[in-house]
């Protein structure tokens, strides 16, 4: 989970579902779905504290040679009002939760707010993907039983992800025309 959240094009899901379905396997009390959950929930954290620390140090500087002052002074309007929502959002979204700690300071958002929403969007995250693979992995005919009900919400929760990202999108692009 650390790797994700560094950049590296590491998926989640090469280390959760595995782990969840290594938790439901076995008998070793110092592997279990709490465990799981919280050595996942806790790397993400540990590296997206760390870009928002990278941020900190010259990333303003840049910005504001990227975007221009008063793009710049946008974002960090639109993080005032939204920053907390926009953060636990975008760690459910793959590649987006890599990134986001950049702009969370780059735009000062409060580190107690950062920490409690990227842990609480991480933690929904890593927990979905241990606790499916937990209950499901060692049930074949369960996952089978499923499978379309698991389709189904798997395609709703993308097309709301692509709606919400697009719609996000077009707001951004709105007011930084202005």
């Amino acid at each position: 989970m650390t790797l994700e959240s560094m950049f590296i094009p590491f998926p989640s899901e090469i280390i959760m579902i595995p782990a969840g379905y290594y938790a439901a396997g076995t008998d070793n009390p110092e592997i279990t779905l709490a465990i799981v959950i919280l050595l996942g929930t806790a790397g993400s954290i540990f590296w997206a504290l760390i870009n928002y620390y990278i941020a900190v140090y010259g990333w303003e500087k840049i910005s504001k040679k990227l975007l221009w002052e008063e793009k710049h002074n946008i974002g960090m309007d639109f993080f005032k009002k939204r920053g907390d929502i926009t953060t636990f959002v975008c760690r459910l979204i793959p590649v987006v939760r890599q990134v986001i700690s950049f702009p969370a300071w780059l735009f000062r958002m409060d580190i107690k707010k950062f920490i409690f929403y990227t842990w609480s969007g991480a933690f929904i995250w890593v927990s979905f993907l241990a606790l499916v693979w937990y209950y499901f992995g060692n049930n074949p005919r369960l996952i089978e039983q499923y499978k379309l009900q698991l389709i189904v919400g798997g395609c709703i929760l993308l097309v709301l992800a692509i709606i919400w990202k697009i719609y996000f999108i077009k707001k951004l692009k709105m007011r930084w025309k202005k």
